[in-house]
């Protein structure tokens, strides 16, 4: 009879341990960068990021991912360059992996350094 009880509480807690992990879907997510030059300051943005997320223990795990040629500083030539310059013909993809408190997800807004 202890056996039975145990073993039922063992499985009820991997269960309960389960049933807790998260998963996210990116769907509508943007990626931006700043360039800071002694002439100018720049920014590019791109809206077309789409990810993937897994919460467990209070942690997030993200895998975000956009194409380097969707990036938009308001400026053709400066885009162009900037794919030439992160070798865009090479490494056609800007990935992002960030591991991030449970609690950060409760803001519309994630940055990071």
């Amino acid at each position: 009879m202890y056996r039975k009880t145990l073993l039922t509480l063992i499985l009820s807690t991997a269960l309960r341990f389960a049933a807790g992990n998260e998963q996210w879907v990116l769907q509508e997510s943007t990626l931006s960068y700043h360039v800071s030059h002694p002439l100018h300051e720049i920014d590019g943005v791109s809206h077309a990021a789409r990810g993937k997320g897994v919460c467990h223990d209070g942690q997030c795990d993200f895998l975000i991912a956009t194409p380097v040629t969707s990036f938009d500083s308001g400026d053709s030539n400066r885009d162009l360059h900037m794919i030439q310059a992160a070798r865009g013909a090479q490494f056609p993809m800007v990935t992002v992996r960030t591991r991030l408190s449970e609690s950060a997800l409760t803001s519309k807004t994630i940055s990071w350094i």
